[in-house]
This record gives structure tokens, sequence and C-alpha cells, in this order.
């Protein structure tokens, strides 16, 4: 920037340069006057103004380019090369009148571009040209960087100019002359800077190269030749105009008369729209006059119709919504020449009564498209979002369980714990995502069983202690009322229930605390979750637990939450035969009651949270084929079944998977579904096709995708069972086990499992 500044302000002859950057302004107004009415022209005076507006635009920019030279001190004498000083007059001209060419009448923006690439490579070649014939007593030398960086700045500015030429905004089509201006300066004085002149009294000046005073005259002589050019064109421009302007007053005072909206076109330009066309669209008429009539008539070829012919379409207007008409075409002559009108009937009145009923019927087909690819897009949604949480979870948990097995302090078993219910409630969340679609599809089915009420209300509290101590407040519960023994239901379900109501409540309570209570009367438990959070006002209660509903904006913005957990938690209580009622005063808290049956379970032979390990059967003998593509998978599936003493092979994919079972077939294999390269079932249904007459292995599918469908493919494709990831190491050995009939009695001791995983693994 320094290096311009220096060469504008001390390398020049400030007088000059500001009558360079004069004529350049004067120049490219009346340059793009004249090819402005060249393009509202026809035949040939079309060509001859083309023509004047070319030679105009190309004087302008080599008489700019001339008297900045002139205005540039090279410290040495200097001389023009006459010849090449000509010819850059010559080429500009050409290469203007070129690019010109296919500029006029173009709308669309990447043409308009290219276009003004070309005019600026034109301009460029004059540039340098001049500058190559520039002769001085020594050296030019370069500075290329500068040089290519002036030239490709100038290029889009060019280019630039000439798409907001044709822009539909007066304001913004004001912007292209000041843009072309800019695009000569950034190009002469780039050029300019990176010119470097070396004085060289060895180095004459050519016999043909002439003083500036002798090319001073020729430079002004075209200026003032550009300066008549420009003043007879406009006088002319103007006077066309003028006469232009009386036939289309006249012609536009008619077609207000008409109840049509009318649309006048010269050639392919409209030139005249009447008062009923303005009140139908909507649109000014100065935003319509200029443009293309095929931007108002979307048909392929309008000029096309025959005269009379009516055509029926919809015109676009400036609030947005189409407006019905039928198009009929005619012909009018103004002065001399043959225009075209278009009538635009307004229909809107004769098809009222059928757009009411095509809208309601296209809203019933766009309402039933609309639910239909929101089930399909929520599904595929929900199973992708299950499948990529459900793989690390299963990474997770696994070593969860494998960590348990080694020697650990009261502390350390602790921290475990903790994590434990951590990994169990994220994956609770994970479950409620596929649980709301489930619930609204009635595919959602209950697991009955004996479980431990207290045991699992206090697992529940034990979680969200953490959270309450955080936010200092206090997280009390009463277990009274609860039943000795264990109850039937489904406990899964029920922890997910009261996760939702006690989190919940914690989450919403910043002072006081959150207290449980529990009873349990002839098989009817009911828990009270009381805090004194924010409260929930009253208009807002049924509404809380309709799906991604909250209390308010606000509340959304200050505590988070998707709005699914209340919802989902109803749904599930109401399916488990109960239900949730909720008592709230704004400022003060809430209280939800949460009702479900839970019958005391008979002869209940074990507690949850019973001590010592669970035996572990024996699988030595039995060789397995771990096929998963994720390293942390197999290293989990390796450490369980080490555990059992089973032989391991391992392979990354389907391919793999295949080539091993070939070689040697296993006693069973643990498939993994989505893999690179082969998945799961084609890998399945191929190891099917190979082993006939070898026997039959045990395939168990592994999956993080947890929808029935899913299990349904897996045992179409021939596996013999499923699991849904993440899976724990009792679940897995014990499907394992099963499918390969061996005793659950008949093996180890969990608690030696560490030593043989560490055996095995060293």
């Amino acid at each position: 920037m320094e290096a311009v500044i220096t060469c504008l302000a001390q390398g020049h002859d400030r007088k000059l340069l500001i009558a360079a950057g004069l004529i350049c302004i004067v120049g490219i107004y009346a340059a793009s006057a004249l090819s402005g009415h060249a393009g509202r022209s026809d035949g040939s005076a079309r060509r001859n103004w083309a023509s004047v507006s070319i030679v105009a635009a190309g004087c302008t920019a080599w008489a700019t380019h001339m008297v900045a030279v002139l205005a540039y001190r090279p410290g040495m004498p200097a001389a023009f090369d006459l010849p090449l000083t000509a010819l850059s007059l010559l080429a500009v001209i050409a290469g203007i009148g070129f690019s010109m060419s296919r500029m006029i009448g173009r709308q669309d923006r990447w043409r308009r571009f290219a276009s003004g690439l070309l005019l600026g490579l034109s301009i460029t070649v004059l540039h340098y040209l001049g500058q190559y014939g520039y002769r001085v007593t020594g050296t030019m030398s370069w500075d290329l960087p500068l040089v290519a960086g002036s030239i490709g700045t100038s290029l889009l500015i060019f280019g630039a100019a000439m798409v907001v030429a044709v822009d539909r905004r007066r304001a913004v089509r004001r912007l292209a002359p000041p843009l072309l201006f800019v695009a000569i300066a950034v190009l002469h004085v780039g050029g300019m800077t990176a010119m470097t002149l070396s004085y060289d009294p060895s180095i004459g000046l050519p016999d043909f190269a002439v003083a500036a005073e002798v090319i001073a005259p020729i430079v002004a002589g075209v200026c003032s030749a550009l300066v008549v050019l420009a003043f007879f064109g406009l006088r002319f421009s103007l006077q066309a105009q003028a006469q232009l302007r009386r036939d289309r007053t006249r012609l536009r005072e008619l077609s207000n008369l008409a109840l049509e909206g009318l649309v006048v076109c010269e050639g392919e330009i409209v030139s005249i729209v009447n008062d009923s066309f303005t009140r139908l669209t909507g649109v000014a008429a100065e935003d319509v006059i200029g443009r293309p009539v095929t931007e108002i008539i979307p048909i392929d070829a309008p000029f096309e119709m025959t005269e009379r012919e009516e055509y029926d379409m919809e015109l676009a207007r400036a609030c947005g919504t189409p407006v019905p008409v039928r198009v009929l075409r005619g012909e009018v002559k103004v002065g001399r020449k043959n225009q075209t009108v278009f009538a635009f009937r307004d229909q809107r009145e004769r098809l009222k009564s059928e757009e009411i009923i095509r809208a309601r019927e296209a809203d019933l087909r766009k309402a039933k498209v609309a639910a239909e690819e929101g089930t399909r897009a929520k599904s595929l949604f929900l199973a992708s979002v299950s499948h990529e949480l459900r793989t690390p979870l299963h990474g997770i948990m696994g070593t969860i369980d494998l960590l348990r097995d080694t020697e650990l302090g009261e502390g350390q078993r602790g921290y475990v714990d903790t994590m434990a219910q951590s990994s169990d409630g994220l994956l609770s969340l994970v479950n409620m995502l596929l649980d709301f679609t489930r619930l609204e599809e009635g595919k959602v089915t209950l697991n009955n069983e004996p479980f431990d009420l207290a045991g699992t209300v206090r697992s529940v509290v034990d979680l969200l202690k953490p959270l309450a101590r955080a936010k200092e407040i206090g997280l009390d519960f009463e277990l009274d009322g609860c039943p000795d023994g264990q109850v039937v239901g489904d406990a899964g379900r029920f922890r997910q229930v009261l996760t939702n109501i006690l989190g919940n409540a914690v989450k919403f309570t910043d002072a006081g605390s959150v207290s449980l209570r529990l009873s349990w009367t002839d098989g009817q438990c009911r828990i009270d979750v009381e805090d004194t959070g924010v409260g929930i006002s009253r208009d807002r209660l049924a509404a809380i637990f309709e799906p991604f509903t909250q209390e308010n904006a606000e509340t959304t913005r200050r505590f988070g939450g998707t709005g699914l957990g209340l919802s989902i938690s109803r749904m599930l209580s109401q399916q488990m035969g109960g239900d949730i009622r909720v008592l709230s005063v704004v400022g003060e808290g809430s209280t939800f009651s949460l009702v479900l049956p839970f019958p005391r379970a008979v002869a209940a032979r074990a507690l949850i949270g019973s001590t010592g390990p669970e035996p572990l059967p024996d699988l030595s003998g039995f060789d397995i084929l771990v096929v998963d593509d994720n390293k942390v998978n197999r290293f989990l599936a390796e450490r369980y079944l080490a555990s059992v003493n089973a032989r391991i092979r391992q392979a990354e994919d389907g391919i793999e998977a295949v080539a091993s079972a070939e070689e040697n077939l296993p006693d069973a294999i643990l498939m993994d579904i989505s893999m690179p390269r082969m998945n799961g079932l084609d890998a399945t249904r191929e190891i099917r096709l190979r082993e006939r007459g070898q026997g039959r292995c045990v395939i168990i599918g592994l999956s993080a995708n947890a929808y029935e469908e899913d299990q349904k493919r897996c045992l179409e494709a021939g596996m013999d069972g499923f699991l849904a990831k993440p899976v724990s190491r009792a679940k897995l050995i014990e499907v394992l086990s099963k499918a390969l009939s061996v005793d659950p009695n008949s093996g180890t001791d969990a608690a030696d499992t560490h030593t043989r995983i560490a055996a095995r693994a060293g």
C-alpha cells in the first residue's frame, strides 16, 4: 500500500492524473448510455448504436491510459512507440467489441460475468501494450506478484460490474459505472506501481519513438472526439427517447383504459405496463420495464403463441402469492415498430371455488405425505442416534463390567458403581428416543418380573444425589410404606419414569429441597415427589404432558431439555396401568404423584442386589469367532469369552468372517451387523451357504440398532439369536450358553475371571 501511495503522490502529475480520472468517468457513463440505447434498439439502429458505444468505450479506456501514462514522471528521457500505441487502441476497440457483442440483451449472470472478464482482458491488453510501448533510456522490470494481483482484482471487478449492470434494482444497476472506474484504476495503479525503471545511458530511445509532446495532441484529439461523440450520441439518444416516450405515453393512456393487465414488448423487452397490471401483481412499473418478458410469462416460447391464443398460467406477485390469469397475445404498431401485447385476465373469481377444493385436497395430500415422511425420517433419525450412542455405551458398560472383576478397594468399587449407574442412566436416555416412537405406534411391551421396589427407588435417588449436592438443595426420601420382599412389574420402565420425575424436580429446583415419599397398599404403589422449584402455571399444567412441551420458552432456555420426558413417562405409566398427576403453584413448587399397580411377588427367590457372584458356565473346548469392525467391541468380547475358557478367533468384517469360517468352521460366531466391505447379514447368508455338509454353527447377531425389525432381519438371514448393544457379559454368555446347549451350572466362579483374563491377555 505504501508503494501505491508513493507511486501516486510522487510519481505522477496530479493534474493530469485527475484529468485521466475525469475522462474515464465521463467516457464510462457515455459508453454505458450508448450501450443501453443499443440494447433497446432493433435492426440496423441497434448495430449502429452498439458500434458507437464500442468505439466510445475503447477510446475512453485508451485515452484514460494515455493521459495517466503522460502523468507519470519516469525521472529519465522517455518516448512512445507509435506503432504499439496505435495497436493498443485498435486492440482495445476490437476486444471491447467482442465482449459487448456477448453482453447485449443477455441476462444470465454467469454469461455477463464471463463477458466482463473478456472486457477486462481487453483493457489489460491495452494497458500492457501501452506500457511496453513506453520507451525509456534504461531498463524496465516488473513485480510479477503485484502485476498478477492487480490483473486478477480488476478482472473480478469488471465481471461484477457487468453482473450488477442488469440487476433488477435500479440502485444496484447504478453501481456498474463506478465499478468499471475502480477496475480501470486498479489495473493502471497496480501496473505502474509494479513497474521499476532503471536509468542506463547506454540504452537509447528507438528511432521510431515519438516524444510526449507529439503524442499529447493525439491523445487530446481522441479525448475531444470522445467528448463530441458522447455529446451527439446522448443528444440523439435523448431525442429518440423523447419521441419514444411520447408514443409510449399515448399507448399507456390507452392501455390504462383496459381492465386486463397489459404488457407491451419491444422485441423481447418490456416497454409498457398498464395500471391494471401493477394492481394485479403489486409490482411497480419501473421494476418490470426493461426486463425480458420471459421473466413474467413462465413458458418456453411466449412469442410462439398465435394471435388471440389463450394460455392459463399463474402470474407472480410482489407479495409472493401467484395469481391465476389467462394470457392473450396480440400485435400493436407504435411509430414504425410492431410491438407485442400480452393481456393478463384475472381468473381468481372464476377459479375461487375450484381453488378452495383443490387447496383442501392438496392440504390433505401434503399432510398425509408429511406425516409419512416425518414418521420415516423420525425412525431413521432415532435409529441412527441409537446406533451411534449404543456403540460407545457398549464399550463403557462392558469395561465397567470387567472392572468389577478386578481387585478394588471400597472407594474404588463405589466409583465403579456410580459409573455403572450413570451409564445405565445414559442408556435410559438413549432408549427414551426409541420409546417415544414405539409408544406412539403402540409397539412397547412390558416385561413384568419380580423386583426389589425399595432397592430400585434407592438406586434412582443415589443417582441424583450428586446433582442435588452440586445445587446445594436437599434430597430426602421416605420408604416406610414399602412392602417386604419383591413386587411384580416392569422394573426398567418404572426406573425410567421415576428417574424422569425425580430428575425434573431436582433440575427445576434452585433453592430448598426435593422430597420423595413412597406408600404401598394392597398392590397399589404411590410415589409423591415434592419440590420447592419454579412451579407451573395453572394454564400449563395439562400441556406439560404433551410432547416437546415445557412451561415456557424461558424455562427451555434456562434448564434445557427436550420436552419428551414427561410425555413418555405418562404414556408408560398409563400402559403399566397407572397414571401421573401434578399439583403446582408458580414460585412455590410442584408435587408429582405417580400411582402404579405393583402386586406382591409370590415366593420370590432372590432380591436384586443379593451378594455373591453368579456362577458362569464353562465353555472350554468351544471355538468362537468374534466378528466386529470396532476394536473396543472385539476387546470386550474376547475378555468376556476368556472368563469362560472359550477359544477365541477374531475378524474385522464380513469378508474375513466368511474366509475364517470356511477354513475352520467355529462352534459359534458373534456377528456384528453394520461393518464395512460386507455386513453381518450378507456374511451370515454366505456362511450358511458354504457350511452345508459340515454341520451348522451358532450365529448370534450383535447390533447397536435396537428395533424389532433389526432382530427380524437377523433371524431371516439365518442367525440363531440377536442381542442389542450394549450387552452385559452375563447376558452374552447366557444367550451363547443356551445356543450351545451348555449347562449354566457346569462351570466356573466369576471371582476367578480376572486371573484367567490376565493370563490370556499376557
